[in-house]
């Protein structure tokens, strides 16, 4: 099947010391890394382990579930101080707490090969039942940094040393004041491994508690700017959630999901992507009288898409108040969710976009030198989302600019290309 000189380039690559493949082949290298065929001691297992909660309330249990992986168990300690039990062998332990704050948890594992132990400092956080931070109302401006580190609690999952992105404060934006928080999503995809991506990556960060008991009408308000790295609607995957806990976060109940173009209120960016002040949207949720309760806690919780940027919050507001969605900001973080794709376009495009309310709409195509060339949108249209398709049917190819203009006052440019 191979010629001569084809064998002859093989038993060099084989006999070459780059990347040292002359010892692939060795009967040592065979014999250290089981593949000769012959019987060998199995490996030390690598302790790991993960818990049904991290956040309790004080007197409730939560379930450990020993993961550990790379070879098989037969001797196993776990260590639970403040909790009861305090220690266990099983795979599957119940633990009960008591102590508020804080817990840690220690798991060992080993076998005739070896031990190997994790210990993972802030494992549960135990609140007193009904507790709470705050009486009334919560809002946070994200200015003390003090205060976020000690009342807000972030989690960044899968726990892996190679996933960087995570909540954290900022000054490089803000709708309020210098800071807020900044979910840091974006990541270049690597064209040699085309299935790369943080695509599933997850990320939650967690209110204070807030007793709103007698809290009539109560509202959950935050203002939020994101853009997505994909240019088409159906590649904005990413999704932001709320949720709501009564039980100190043991278990958390979704209220409010915003994914798609809804998220993507700047549109579409391919680099690194931070807000301007006119690229923010107000976001007011009309919450469940049964929250309305002591030691509600809520949470902020981000997916990653393939197509993954950065994420800002500010202005996180909850009580009976909502929160200004009134002014020019306001306007221009609709305009700005203006989006055209594909650009470069060599036979169909689609415009799409969003508007938070009902607005007059004036969606228009104009050429180079300003003339007006197709009118796509000239009428009161509803909140939502919208989506139109021009073509090389429509006018030539070449150089054109998309214009949204709203209530006759703020207008959006997008450049548009269209080829042969």
């Amino acid at each position: 099947m191979f010629t001569l000189d084809q064998k002859a380039a093989m038993v060099a690559a084989l006999n070459s010391a780059v990347s040292s493949r002359n010892n692939l082949w060795t009967p040592a290298n065979l014999a250290a890394t089981g593949t000769d065929g012959g019987t060998y001691p199995e490996c030390a297992p690598k302790a790991d382990f993960h818990s049904t909660a991290d956040f309790t309330c004080s007197g409730s249990s939560v379930v450990f579930n020993d993961d550990s992986w790379g070879a098989t168990v037969t001797n196993r300690t776990w260590s639970f101080p403040n909790g009861t039990p305090s220690t266990a062998t099983t795979s599957t332990v119940t633990v009960t707490y008591t102590t508020p704050g804080w817990q840690s948890a220690t798991l060992t594992v080993s076998n005739a090969s070896g031990t190997d132990t994790k210990t993972v400092t802030k494992s549960v956080y135990v609140s007193p039942l009904g507790a709470s931070q705050y009486t009334g109302s919560y809002s946070e401006d994200f200015e003390s940094k003090t205060k976020i580190d000690t009342s807000w609690f972030i989690n960044n999952l899968p726990v892996d040393i190679n996933n960087t992105s995570a909540w954290q404060l900022t000054n490089s934006a803000s709708y309020s004041g210098t800071n807020c928080m900044k979910l840091n999503g974006f990541f270049v995809q690597s064209p040699s491994y085309p299935l790369s991506s943080n695509a599933g990556d997850i990320d939650e960060m967690v209110t204070p508690s807030v007793d709103l008991t007698g809290v009539s009408p109560l509202y959950f308000s935050f203002r939020y700017s994101y853009a997505s790295q994909g240019f088409k609607v159906a590649d904005i995957t990413e999704s932001l959630t709320i949720y709501s806990s009564t039980n100190c976060g043991k278990s958390w109940i979704a209220f409010k999901t915003i994914t798609g173009a809804e998220l993507a209120n700047a549109g579409t960016y391919g680099t690194q992507y931070t807000p301007s002040t006119g690229l923010w949207k107000s976001m007011n949720v009309t919450l469940s009288p049964s929250l309305a309760k002591s030691g509600v806690r809520f949470k902020f919780v981000y997916k990653a898409g393939p197509y993954s940027n950065n994420l800002y919050i500010d202005d996180v507001n909850i009580g009976p108040n909502t929160i200004s969605v009134v002014g020019v900001n306001e306007v221009q973080a609709t305009l700005n969710s203006l989006n055209v794709f594909p650009n470069p376009a060599s036979d169909v495009a689609t415009i799409a976009y969003h508007l938070g309310s009902k607005q007059n709409v004036d969606l228009a195509v104009y050429d180079m030198l300003g003339n007006k060339v197709m009118v796509i949108a000239n009428q009161l249209q509803n909140e939502g989302d919208y989506t139109y398709k021009v073509s090389k049917l429509d006018f030539a190819k070449g150089m054109y600019f998309i214009r949204l203009n709203v209530n006759d006052k703020e207008t959006t440019v997008k450049k548009f290309v269209l080829l042969d």
